[in-house]
């Protein structure tokens, strides 16, 4: 089996990462594939003292600036370092890690190998795990929050990711090729799960087997919330495109919430317009995904675009009533 290692200016965390992945105990060979995403802390250097002394297990991706994979990287964005060490892993299972990550559990990759053998209707297995926060960010304890399903299908996937980066394992090469539109989202792991679970159900293990740090390092915390709910929009949007609309019964009335969220922030905010665009798009959304909501909607639709005709239509309804 491989276990796929992206990693870019970790230098903090990656010694962790990697231990945790030499501490499993396994009845069949490992190896770590590792791509660096051109570091310009220590991440490389730590990562090439564990290479010299695990040659047989751990291989480092050689890259160099100006190179083939470089001018790649330049084209289609930071996904394509994702997309090159998927394609250099020559197991028949694939564990995902990432350089700010670890494994808690020396049988975690044990487990969920034996897992997949024995359920060969399953493209994907994961666990829950626990998140830290080296900083005063607001987080779970645990993902997925909840999740009591012990095999679920992609019409569950659709509806969004409850799946872990570091507790993913699947079987490789169930795909040909990545699609042309996988590089231009935020979401690699989850457009990677929808591609696999095409191939197959998602098998649940309840045992929590690592650890998700999140700090504000990452390039998801970076991002601003309404920016982050809008790349799951259009995640959304292109999944069900690739999918050829099948589930869109599943994947509609979700993009309606993210809408009416989107909605929400922008008008706390005093973004009046932005929540408009949101307001109508939850519309257009919900008339689509179910009936008898059309009141409310149009309760909502008054209060923003014409609320002095929302209150003087308020005021009259209320002075009737005393009569």
């Amino acid at each position: 089996m491989s276990v796929r290692v992206m990693c870019y200016n970790q230098e903090d965390y990656i010694a962790q990462a990697i231990d945790s992945i030499l501490m499993q105990k396994t009845s069949f060979d490992m190896e770590i594939v590792i791509g660096d995403d051109f570091s310009d802390d220590g991440t490389l250097r730590i990562i090439r003292k564990y290479e010299k002394q695990y040659p047989h297990i751990i291989r480092i991706l050689e890259r160099e600036k100006g190179d083939i994979y470089y001018q790649s990287r330049i084209k289609f964005g930071r996904l394509y370092n994702f997309v090159d060490i998927l394609k250099r892993c020559r197991g028949d299972y694939i564990a995902l890690l990432d350089g700010d990550d670890f494994w808690a559990d020396p049988l975690k990759v044990q487990k969920q190998a034996d897992f997949l053998d024995s359920h060969p209707e399953c493209a994907i297995c994961f666990h829950p795990v626990k998140v830290i926060s080296d900083e005063d960010l607001l987080v779970p304890s645990f993902i997925p929050i909840n999740h009591e399903k012990q095999i679920s299908t992609i019409e569950d996937l659709v509806v969004e990711n409850f799946i872990p980066s570091c507790s993913t394992m699947f079987r490789s090469r169930l795909f040909e090729s990545f699609p042309d539109w996988f590089y231009s989202l935020n979401q690699g792991d989850w457009s990677l799960h929808i591609l696999n679970a095409q191939h197959g159900d998602i098998g649940y293990i309840d045992e929590n087997m690592a650890i998700c740090r999140m700090h504000s390092g990452g390039v998801w915390n970076r991002t601003k919330l309404t920016e982050r709910i809008e790349a799951v929009i259009g995640s959304h949007h292109t999944i069900n495109k690739h999918l050829k609309y099948k589930y869109r019964k599943f994947i509609k009335p979700k993009i309606a919430e993210y809408y009416f969220e989107l909605y929400t922030l922008y008008k706390s905010s005093g973004e009046i317009e932005k929540a408009r665009v949101c307001l109508l798009k939850y519309i257009f959304s919900s008339f689509q995904k179910r009936e008898g909501t059309n009141y409310t909607l149009f309760v909502l639709a008054a209060k923003l675009y014409v609320p002095f005709l929302f209150k003087i239509t308020a005021y009259i309804r209320k002075k009737l009533q005393k009569y």
